[in-house]
């Protein structure tokens, strides 16, 4: 068990919270929009409302939470794309004098060069590529169809050129951002690859938590950090005697029974692991002795409390050892298996602190 942790928002919460103000900007701009341009711009006039609803409605499924974030966020997208390509299209499609609109159409251009970037965040690459592909298609079509008539008549040449060096631009970028996206998509799934051989090089296969690797690395670390920390070893008494009466499988179930019963007995920040065969080490965040003691024994309650399935009451021995300072991890658990190996001595199912080193102190004194 790990009570490691990131702090800070979460993905979901922080796209939550950004889509949320969004909306709100959007859901407050757009009145005010159609307010100064409606009297002498019907396209506003007549879709600003229709899109002012749309995101009121994607608003209150946000507040409401009636929808998931990753939902109304592609549908978001896909609407503000809707909005540009109906402008576009009806610019180039019922405007006389292109050249009175151009300085629209041009900022139309780069909120479709934007709106490629939000595809390939909100898509995957392939999707991504496939809907700028096709915002750029659209795009070519729109303006072909009002230009290429009108440039065969000697009209509206410089702006055809300037539509000309806005689709090849868009369709360079869409291109450029599906190498960066596809070589994005493969940086993550090696980053993946690469966790989950590390999860796999340092979990013990039977009980699922740390092997003795994965444990060694984490009191390392701890060490490190010089936070204030006990070990305690864990052995199950008579292990050998269970194999030799109930057999390997049911050895193997026991020893994921206790795996299990230690980490659910742990608190956060605690960590167990398996340090070998019937053997499990305990990483506890404590300094002071009596603090150790009262959570060891109630993991021995733990184990205890009922019998364990097909084969009955087990016990464990445990030996103690709080770090001293300057010790060794390797020292540390020495010191650990030494008590140990007493608490074996001594009959078993019971708990043994561990000496301090020469010239050490008690911790906490």
């Amino acid at each position: 068990m790990s009570g490691r942790g990131g702090g800070g928002l979460s993905d979901e919460r922080l796209r939550y919270r950004v889509y949320t103000a969004g909306l709100a900007v959007g859901v407050a701009s757009l009145p005010v929009v159609w307010a100064f341009q409606q009297a002498h711009d019907p396209f506003v006039r007549w879709t600003y409302p229709f899109f002012f609803g749309v995101a009121l409605f994607w608003l209150g499924a946000l507040l409401t939470r009636r929808l998931p974030v990753a939902r109304i966020e592609r549908q978001t997208i896909l609407g503000i794309a809707l909005l540009f390509l109906s402008k576009y299209a009806y610019y180039f499609a019922f405007v006389r004098d292109l050249a009175v609109v151009w300085n629209e159409l041009e900022a139309t251009a780069w909120v479709f060069a934007f709106l490629m970037i939000l595809f390939y965040l909100a898509f995957d690459s392939r999707a991504g590529l496939r809907y700028s592909v096709l915002l750029v298609l659209l795009a070519v079509l729109i303006g072909a169809m009002r230009l290429v008539p009108e440039i065969q008549q000697q009209r509206h040449q410089a702006e055809f050129l300037a539509w000309l060096r806005d689709v090849v631009r868009l369709g360079a970028m869409a291109a450029l951002l599906y190498v960066f996206s596809n070589a994005k998509d493969r940086l993550a799934q090696a980053h993946q690859r690469a966790r989950e051989l590390h999860l796999l090089a340092h979990t013990d296969g039977l009980t699922g938590l740390l092997n003795r690797l994965g444990a060694t690395g984490a009191l390392e670390e701890r060490l490190t950090a010089h936070q204030p920390l006990a070990v305690v070893l864990v052995d199950v008494d008579h292990f050998k005697s269970i194999n030799d009466r109930f057999g390997h499988a049911v050895g193997d179930d026991v020893l994921v029974e206790v795996g299990k019963r230690l980490r659910d007995g742990l608190r956060e920040g605690d960590e167990v692991g398996r340090w070998g065969g019937e053997e499990f080490l305990l990483i506890l965040p404590c300094a002071e002795i009596e603090q150790t003691l009262a959570l060891v024994e109630r993991l021995q309650n733990r184990m205890r409390s009922r019998p364990f399935p097909g084969v009955g009451m087990v016990t464990a021995s445990l030996g103690v050892a709080v770090h001293q300072p300057g010790e060794s991890w390797w020292e540390l658990v020495r010191r650990a298996d030494d008590a140990l190996y007493r608490a074996k001595r001594e009959g078993r199912d019971r708990a043994v602190v561990a000496e301090l080193k020469a010239g050490s102190s008690p911790a906490g004194s």
